[in-house]
């Protein structure tokens, strides 16, 4: 394998977004949006993922650009509805698809492939998979938005997992936005400069909307980084997901600084929010799948 080469770890969704009286289905998830996003930079790209017999054309979306495609045949595939409104984003877990387990993953994982976990839910990825991968690959990052929300009643609240103090040690490059860290420095009962020592995380992205964000590591003051110009009323479903591999392509393969690598991210991001990098076109799923 080429030691550019990316495995993307999740689960490959059918989302459902609402916005006001319309209502879109596409394929989603951390591994599709990462996941092109690597593949479109250059790097050699493999996704683990689970989806049922049924929705195996799914992946088409994936395969088409030269990714390759990972993991067993699951029960279900996992389904979100995303109802977005003035007030924000209400989300529903209509099915999850089965946890994705270390036999899934072990044939990708070399010493010279990086690793991103993207977990949609706590129950998306074995643990055993994720406490193993630091140990088999050259370097992991993680979103950590699977481990920041609980499932009550079918319904996507926020919650920490205890799971994610496994995944955090340890962690390259991890990724949240604003809320989330906010409920794991307050789950920890932990600053921002003791999390990153308590975990030894080597950078943390923080990302805040139309407020821009920032990256903070051990060894340097963090680096802020303004947001960038986006079309009036674009679609941010996925944005976050391509800041973060552009982010990692730039950063770990490239060896740009953070500056550079920020500003490359945020570009990208912003490019996609226009319509102009994943066009949600290009994801659509039929009403039978």
């Amino acid at each position: 394998m080429s030691p550019a080469t990316v495995v993307v770890i999740g689960s490959l969704t059918i989302d459902e977004i609402r916005v006001n009286l319309e209502t879109t289905r596409r394929v989603g998830g951390v591994v599709t949006y990462s996941g092109l996003t690597f593949r479109r930079l250059g790097i050699e790209t493999t996704v683990v993922t689970r989806v049922s017999g049924s929705n195996q054309e799914l992946l088409q979306a994936l395969r088409r650009e030269g990714i390759s495609v990972l993991g067993r045949k699951s029960a279900q595939t996992t389904r979100f509805i995303n109802a977005v409104s003035e007030d924000g984003r209400n989300q529903i877990i209509l099915s999850h698809a089965d946890p994705i387990e270390f036999a899934d993953a072990s044939y990708s994982l070399r010493p010279d492939v990086h690793v991103h976990l993207g977990p949609l839910h706590p129950d998306d990825i074995d643990p055993k998979l994720v406490g193993h991968v630091r140990s088999q690959v050259r370097s992991v990052s993680l979103d950590v938005q699977g481990y920041v929300r609980r499932i009550s009643e079918g319904r996507v609240v926020e919650g920490v997992h205890d799971t994610l103090a496994l995944a955090l040690k340890g962690m390259s490059v991890v990724k949240a936005d604003a809320r989330e860290l906010e409920l794991i420095l307050s789950f920890f009962n932990l600053d921002e400069v003791a999390l990153l020592e308590r975990f030894e995380i080597e950078e943390l992205i923080v990302t805040d909307g139309s407020r821009g964000g920032r990256v903070s590591s051990r060894r340097n003051p963090p680096y802020v980084y303004p947001a960038p110009l986006v079309r009036e009323g674009g679609d941010a479903v996925g944005a976050g997901d391509v800041f973060c591999a552009t982010y990692v392509t730039h950063r770990l393969f490239r060896r740009r600084t953070v500056p550079e690598a920020c500003t490359a991210a945020a570009r990208l991001a912003a490019l996609h929010v226009a319509a102009s990098f994943i066009p949600a076109e290009a994801l659509a799923v039929s009403a039978q799948s």
